[in-house]
C-alpha cells in the first residue's frame, strides 16, 4: 500500500494485517480468530483448534490449561465446565473428570480426588459424596463405600474408617451407625466383637454395657444356679453373722475356726443356709445346728469354735438317684427366677430334680436349678473337717505316695 500522493513505492502491511487489492492506500486488520505472521500478507490464516486470537493478530495463540477451542477461526477459549478439564496448552476438548475425582470450578486444568470419608462413582463429577454413617472410605480417590463389619460402626456419615465396638459393647449386622450394649447378665472384654457372652455360673452383672461380671461374694462357697445372672441375689452361698463379746459382728460366708479368747458369750445369726457348730475336740460332731434365720447364743469357756456351713442338701443335693429327694434348701425361685409358691423340693423323685410350683398364667412345675453336689477336694470347706471326697492317699515328706488305712 501506499498512504501518500505521489509516491515511488509501496509499503508492507505490518504483520496482523493484509491487503488483498492492489493500488491500495491501507492495510485491513486481520479479523479475531485469524493472524497474519509476516509482513505483506494479502489474507489472514484462520485459527485451527486449540488456539485462538484477537483482531490484528500476528499469531494465534495456544489455550491455556482448563480451556479450549473446538473449531477453526475461535476468536477466544471456552473455559472447561465444571466437572472437566484440560490438563494442557493447545486443547481442543476438555476431559471428564474420572470417577472417584471431581472438579467443582470452571477452567479447571486437573482433578482433585475425593477425600477420604467420600467418593464420586460417576466420571464428570462436580463435587463428592460424603460416605453414609454405617460405612467408610479410607483413601482418596474414591468411587464407593464400604459397610462397616459386624463388630466396626461409623455413627457419622464422612468417615474415613469404621471404628470397632468398645469392650461392652457389639454389633452383628454389616453397616451398623452404633454399637449395641452388652445387656444385663452378659459381658465382652474385648473390642470388635459380634456377640456378648453370657456371665458364668457364681457371677452376674446388673448393669448394660459391661467388659467383665462381678463374682458372687465367696468364689469356693456361693453359686448361680444358671449362667446370665443379672442381680446378686441370684448368687447362692451360706452367710453367718458372729457378734464375739462386745467386738464387732462379722461376716462368714465359708468354715472357720473362730478365736473366743475368754469372752463369755458369742451370739451367732443364720442369714443363709443351716451351719454347724463343732467342737475342736470333736471335730466330726455337730454341736449345734443353727438354721437359715435362726439364732443362737452360746456361753462358752473355751478358747475356739468351729463354724462351717452345710453346704449339701442346702445348696445342691447329693442323692443324685433319687435326684434331689432329700434336698431342703430354702430357695424359693425356679431356673428363670420366677416366685415359687413354696420352698424347692423333690420329694415325689422327679427326674427334673427339686421343683417348685409358678404361675405363668397357669401354675406349672418348673426346675429350680439346683446343682447336684459335687464332692472332691476343691469342695472343702475351711481346714477340710466337712471333706468326704474320694482321695484315699497322701504324699509324705520326700515326695512318696502312702495309701490311707
Amino acid at each position: 500500500f501506499s498512504a501518500k500522493s505521489g509516491s515511488t513505492k509501496c509499503s508492507k502491511c505490518a504483520a496482523g494485517s493484509y491487503q488483498d487489492k492492489t493500488e491500495q492506500s491501507s492495510c485491513k486488520t486481520c479479523a479475531a480468530g485469524s493472524a497474519a505472521s509476516a509482513a505483506g500478507s494479502i489474507a489472514c490464516t484462520l485459527c485451527t483448534p486449540g488456539t485462538a486470537s484477537t483482531a490484528g493478530s500476528a499469531e494465534c495463540t495456544a489455550c491455556l490449561p482448563g480451556s479450549f477451542s473446538a473449531k477453526n477461526g475461535s476468536a477466544s477459549c471456552n473455559p472447561c465446565q465444571p466437572g472437566h478439564f484440560a490438563g494442557k496448552k493447545g486443547s481442543t476438548k476438555c476431559d471428564d473428570c474420572s470417577a472417584g475425582s471431581f472438579a467443582d470450578k470452571s477452567g479447571s486444568s486437573s482433578c482433585s480426588k475425593c477425600a477420604a470419608g467420600s467418593f464420586s462413582s460417576k466420571a464428570a463429577s462436580v463435587n463428592c459424596t460424603l460416605c453414609a454413617a454405617g460405612s467408610a472410605a479410607s483413601s482418596t480417590g474414591s468411587t464407593k463405600c464400604t459397610l462397616c463389619l459386624p463388630g466396626q460402626f461409623a455413627h457419622d456419615a464422612g468417615a474415613a474408617a469404621c471404628k470397632s465396638c468398645a469392650a461392652g459393647s457389639f454389633s452383628t449386622d454389616s453397616g451398623s451407625t452404633d454399637c449395641t450394649k452388652c445387656g444385663a447378665g452378659s459381658f465382652q472384654d474385648k473390642s470388635g466383637q459380634t456377640k456378648c457372652a453370657e456371665c458364668a455360673k457364681g457371677s452376674y452383672q446388673d448393669a448394660a454395657g459391661s467388659s467383665a461380671c462381678k463374682q458372687c461374694r465367696d468364689s469356693r462357697t456361693y453359686t448361680t444356679y444358671n449362667t446370665g445372672s443379672k442381680s446378686a441375689d441370684d448368687c447362692q452361698g451360706p452367710l453367718l453373722t458372729y457378734t464375739v463379746g462386745k467386738n464387732k459382728s462379722a461376716d462368714l460366708t465359708d468354715a472357720k475356726t473362730i478365736s473366743v479368747e475368754g469372752f463369755e458369750s458369742i451370739v451367732m445369726e443364720s442369714v443363709s443356709g443351716d451351719w454347724a457348730v463343732r467342737l475342736p475336740e470333736a471335730p466330726y460332731t455337730e454341736y449345734h445346728i443353727i438354721k437359715q434365720g435362726d439364732r443362737l447364743v452360746l456361753s462358752v469357756t473355751l478358747d475356739k469354735l468351729i463354724l462351717e456351713p452345710m453346704i449339701g442338701n442346702v445348696f445342691c443335693y447329693k442323692d443324685t438317684e433319687g435326684h434331689g429327694q432329700e434336698f431342703a434348701g430354702y430357695q424359693t425361685k425356679d431356673q428363670l427366677g420366677r416366685a415359687c409358691d413354696s420352698f424347692c423340693r423333690n420329694t415325689d423323685g422327679d427326674e427334673m430334680g427339686p421343683h417348685c410350683v409358678v404361675n405363668d398364667g397357669k401354675d406349672i412345675k418348673s426346675p429350680c436349678g439346683i446343682p447336684k453336689c459335687v464332692w472332691d477336694v476343691k469342695c472343702s470347706a475351711g481346714d477340710g473337717i466337712g471333706y468326704r471326697g474320694s482321695a484315699n492317699n497322701v504324699t509324705i515328706e520326700g515326695g512318696t505316695v502312702v495309701a490311707c488305712q
